[in-house]
């Protein structure tokens, strides 16, 4: 029985470290952000000229560099990589990257508990949600960001993902694709009018 106990004790241990990012100390935050920063600078221009596949090696090296709880920028990168997707006609890459992007942002704004079933989770689960969601919006506020920044990012990558799902095709991801449209037209004020337009004509499609 103890044995069990150890064992339940060393692997709740072992969340708790995957749970917790490591946090840089100020000057080496910075450091590090300004490298990441930097590559994807030079990602944004190799975007520009065409070269999608070079791009996302681009971002990558930023990804790499970038420390595990910026989930701001860590979000600006993976919504880009999808961008990089859409481009060369991988969908289903693309649907991935954005989503990514989409769950980085979910952990700063997280959405609203849902009654109807698998998203309702006791009270300790979220109790930890707020705690690590407290240390998020720490950091988004060090980089000089805000909750809007974060909206327009969640937007951009909806957008991306949804048209990625509907290339995709088939029930599920047509499915997941009218999830996303729907989501983008509750919050018109976040788009252009020409996106408005976009997703009108997708819902009316789908």
């Amino acid at each position: 029985m103890a044995s069990q106990d150890e064992t339940v004790v060393k692997s709740s241990t072992a969340v708790a470290e995957i749970a917790t990012p490591e946090i840089f100390p100020p000057d080496e935050e910075k450091k590090l952000l300004d490298e990441s920063n930097t590559e994807k600078a030079s990602a944004n221009k190799t975007f520009t000229s065409g070269e999608y596949n070079g791009a996302i090696q681009g971002y990558e090296k930023a990804l790499a560099i970038c420390p595990s709880y910026l989930e701001y920028d860590i979000a600006v990168l993976r919504s880009n990589i999808a961008a990089c997707h859409l481009k060369l006609e991988e969908w289903k890459q693309a649907v991935e990257s954005a989503t990514q992007a989409l769950e980085a942002l979910d952990r700063i704004d997280p959405p609203p508990q849902k009654d109807e079933g698998k998203e309702v989770t006791g009270g300790g689960a979220i109790a930890e949600i707020d705690d690590t969601t407290e240390l998020y919006l720490d950091a988004l506020t060090r980089t000089n960001h805000t909750i809007n920044d974060v909206h327009k990012l969640r937007t951009k990558a909806l957008l991306r993902r949804a048209k990625a799902r509907h290339e995709v095709g088939g029930w599920a991801s047509l499915q997941g694709s009218l999830e996303d449209y729907q989501a983008l037209s509750k919050a018109p004020h976040q788009l252009s009018s020409l996106d408005q337009k976009a997703v009108q004509a997708a819902l009316r499609k789908l």
